[in-house]
């Protein structure tokens, strides 16, 4: 495998997702709507959508916004790109980077123990979408990093629930 340089990457695919209730972003109560966001950085222009639903896990907020932010890139077309994709949740960061989801769907959809995979439906679109891309690149970036991006998502996600 090739070193990963930033500069080759012309776009960045963030994701995230977080609960809100009354204004409020706070830890997931039984009775709070989350809403997830992904935000697209081409060139210097910014693409954001975001969708609102009922109470989910974390990781299923962060995936369900990567595999929107995917799709979007494929409806405009850019699969063809460099793509950088930026996760926070560490666990779904390595199921994508050390190849669990490629192991999984040559094994059946299972684990090599033989569990079943947890969120299989969203894992599956994951997949599909990603053998799609022709350079696509994912790194875990820590939900407390300082990185701008990652702020600036957090900042949209705040925009989005008002």
């Amino acid at each position: 495998m090739s070193e990963f340089n930033e500069a080759d990457y012309n776009i960045r695919l963030y994701a995230n997702g977080v609960y809100y209730d009354n204004d409020c972003i706070k830890d997931p109560p039984l009775t709070s709507t989350a809403v997830w966001v992904f935000l697209i950085l081409k060139n210097d222009t910014f693409y954001h959508v975001s969708t609102k639903q009922d109470v989910l896990t974390d990781n299923r907020l962060e995936l369900l916004g990567i595999i929107d932010g995917l799709e979007d890139l494929l409806f405009k077309g850019w699969q063809h790109e460099h793509i950088h994709v930026h996760i926070m949740e560490e666990h779904l960061a390595k199921t994508i980077r050390l190849g669990w989801l490629s192991s999984w769907e040559n094994n059946g959809w299972k684990t090599k123990d033989g569990n079943k995979i947890e969120k299989i439906e969203l894992m599956m679109r994951l997949q599909c979408l990603m053998k799609q891309f022709d350079n696509l690149q994912c790194t875990w970036d820590p939900l407390h990093d300082d990185f701008a991006y990652n702020k600036l998502s957090f900042i949209l996600k705040r925009l989005t629930n008002r």
